[in-house]
């Protein structure tokens, strides 16, 4: 039986049934389990095989014997060899983009703060935005599905930003807020209206964790997406600021 349908047997066996939105939070929960689990393979296995092949070329090419062997056409060989290395490297950068795309290492290993603090800076690296980053001192106290929400939000909102808003700056901010965790990114770019599919899916995520999602357009002033998740405050001061360029 797929997940889907045991899901839905599950709902109907309830006896005081499931609500859409419930079941749609479980298919979430389902689906980021497949990404952590697809993830580590592809870290542990193909990641760490490009890794030790990339060190054996380049180990095999650094061999000044391999110059002086026979027959003579080696040396050709040898030219394609080093002309291999190059192309062996970004197969390995892109897996282990692709890694931390499907999921943050970092999140499970350092938290949320600096879970965001790579993000903002990948994003600054790859999209030539200026991103201002404005952190608490100490890590949020938000549990795993909500922390992993509001870095989901995060990472669309920028990659959003920069292929959609055709923003040049993004100003980003995570802050206790009244007993709750907000997080804020504010754009420059031309404020288009949302996309009702994307402040929809940013609810469903929210919402079944107790929180909310708003998008504000201001047209020529930029587009500022607001989160507000429920958790401790015991971080309750800025303490990492700066810019990302």
């Amino acid at each position: 039986m797929s997940e889907m349908a045991t899901l839905l047997k599950r709902a109907g066996e309830s006896p005081e049934g499931e609500t859409l939105r419930t079941l749609a939070s479980r298919l979430q929960s389902v689906r980021e389990e497949e990404r952590a689990a697809l993830s580590r393979e592809l870290h542990d296995g193909l990641g760490q095989q490009l890794t030790a092949f990339a060190l054996q070329f380049e180990l095999l090419c650094m061999d000044g014997q391999m110059l002086a062997a026979e027959p003579s056409g080696f040396a050709a060989l040898y030219d394609r060899v080093v002309a291999l290395l190059p192309q062996v490297e970004r197969l390995t950068e892109q897996t282990q983009k692709l890694c931390s795309s499907l999921r943050p290492v970092v999140l499970d290993e350092l938290g949320l703060v600096a879970a965001i603090e790579c993000l903002v800076e990948d994003a600054a690296k790859r999209s030539g935005m200026v991103c201002t980053l404005s952190l608490p001192e100490s890590e949020a106290e938000l549990d795993r599905d909500s922390a992993l929400a509001l870095f989901r939000i995060a990472q669309e909102s920028l990659a959003h930003a920069h292929r959609h808003g055709q923003a040049t700056h993004v100003e980003v901010t995570l802050r206790a807020a009244g007993g709750a965790w907000e997080l804020v990114l504010q754009d420059d770019g031309p404020g288009c209206e949302p996309e009702a599919r994307r402040l929809l899916g940013m609810r469903e995520r929210v919402g079944p964790l107790g929180g909310t999602a708003e998008v504000l357009c201001v047209p020529g002033k930029g587009t500022t997406v607001r989160v507000r998740m429920p958790g401790g405050t015991r971080g309750n001061g800025t303490g990492k600021t700066g810019e990302k360029a």
